[in-house]
C-alpha cells in the first residue's frame, strides 16, 4: 500500500467568503478539479457536516463514482470531505484571511492507495509526486478562476 499526506497552501486574491462559495459550489468542480466530471450531492437539504457527495470521474472511456461524506463545514473557514468510497481517505481545506481581500487556502490530503502495478514504473514516491502535481493544478486553477471573478 502507498500511503501519505500531502500539504500544499496557495494565496489567493479573494475573501474568504468569496473562495470558500466558489470551493463549495458543487456545479463548478468540474472547473478546477480536471478529474472530475460532475459532483452530486446524494443526500438531500443543504450543504453540511455529514452530507454525502458523489464524485463522477471519466479515465479511459470508463465512468467511475468516488463517494465523500462531508466532514468539515464551518463557512468561510473549514471545508473537508472523508472518503466512503474512493481513493484518498480525506482532504480538508483551511482558510486564513491574510489581509483584506487576500485569503490563503491551505489544503491537506491524505491517501491509502493499493501499490501501482509494477508495469507502470511507478514506485511510492513517484506515486506521491503525481498526486501532489495534481493537487497543485487544481489548486492553480481554482486560484485563477476566484482572481477572475474578483477582479
Amino acid at each position: 500500500m502507498s500511503k501519505g499526506r500531502i500539504r500544499l497552501s496557495e494565496t489567493v486574491a479573494g475573501s474568504p467568503t468569496m473562495v470558500f462559495a466558489l470551493l463549495t459550489d458543487l456545479e463548478r468542480s468540474p472547473e478546477w478539479d480536471p478529474r472530475v466530471s460532475r459532483v452530486t450531492q446524494m443526500t438531500r437539504g443543504p450543504l453540511r457536516a455529514g452530507v454525502i457527495l458523489r464524485g463522477t470521474i471519466a479515465a479511459n472511456g470508463e465512468e467511475y463514482h468516488l463517494d465523500d461524506e462531508v466532514a468539515e463545514y464551518d463557512p468561510p473557514w473549514h471545508f473537508g470531505l472523508r472518503s466512503v468510497q474512493g481513493a484518498t481517505e480525506a482532504i480538508s481545506y483551511t482558510l486564513v484571511e491574510e489581509a483584506e481581500g487576500i485569503t490563503r487556502l491551505d489544503v491537506s490530503l491524505s491517501y491509502d492507495l493499493p501499490d501501482p502495478p509494477a508495469a507502470s514504473g511507478l514506485d511510492d514516491a513517484a506515486l506521491r509526486q503525481q498526486i501532489a502535481d495534481g493537487l497543485a493544478q487544481s489548486l492553480r486553477v481554482l486560484k485563477g478562476l476566484i482572481e477572475r471573478e474578483s477582479a
